[in-house]
């Protein structure tokens, strides 16, 4: 069944207030201000002018796809390396790829401090990013897939572990000098703030295996699988 509109509904909707209202006040700008009018520029070129900035655009995506990949990796690796400088960790990403659009894969991925056991390996790991969020510019994932991972807590002494860097970070020569007490409280809100920002959507986890050693007491558990 077609619904049709009634044939004086135009005529209707132009004797509303606000609708007349600002109908009077375009007709009125247009009397005191010809020049101005005369002046703007014409339908066409406006036309030709969207189509250029729209050409210009999809030029952009053409290039950032076909070089999204060398690009990436260069920022992967900055990246990288200016974490493993600052916390004094080796953190490996073997090899990654696109999925799509806005999904990347990462395979073998370890990390672990300079001088220490291994504290995470992780085989694949592969992530969206949620397009609701980037239109709100902030980052943030739709979904997430974690394979064959690994965390090993090593606890030699008061000293010596493999985790604790992530929290210490670096520290400057007054740092080590005058042995001040790190502020483990702040480092701790930091660090949870930027893993609950990009929490995603839905996320699925196959072996997922961690085991600890705290100065000799040892403990593991194993998740098969699991899906939220």
């Amino acid at each position: 069944m077609r619904m049709q509109l009634p044939p004086n509904i135009f005529s209707t909707l132009q004797q509303i207030p606000p609708v007349k209202y600002l109908r009077d006040q375009i007709a009125d700008f247009k009397l005191k201000h010809p020049t101005i009018i005369q002046k703007l520029p014409s339908k066409r070129l406006i036309k030709r002018f969207s189509l250029i900035l729209l050409a210009f655009f999809l030029l952009i995506i053409i290039l950032v796809l076909i070089f999204r990949h060398p690009l990436a990796e260069s920022i992967m690796n900055r990246k990288i390396n200016s974490f493993n400088a600052s916390h004094h960790a080796e953190l490996k990403i073997e090899s990654f790829q696109f999925k799509g659009l806005l999904g990347i894969s990462l395979h073998n991925i370890s990390l672990k401090p300079i001088e220490g056991d291994t504290l995470i390996t992780i085989k694949n790991a592969e992530a969206h990013v949620s397009l609701a969020r980037l239109l709100l510019f902030k980052l943030g994932l739709s979904e997430m897939s974690i394979e064959n991972t690994r965390i090993t807590l090593v606890k030699r002494d008061t000293t010596r572990n493999n985790y604790m860097f992530l929290l210490e970070g670096s520290k400057s020569n007054a740092d080590t000098t005058t042995n001040r007490r790190v502020d483990l409280a702040s480092r701790y809100d930091r660090l949870l703030d930027a893993v609950f920002s990009i929490i995603p959507s839905a996320i699925k986890i196959n072996n997922f295996y961690v085991h600890a050693n705290m100065e000799g007491y040892q403990f593991s558990f194993y998740l098969p699988s699991l899906e939220i």
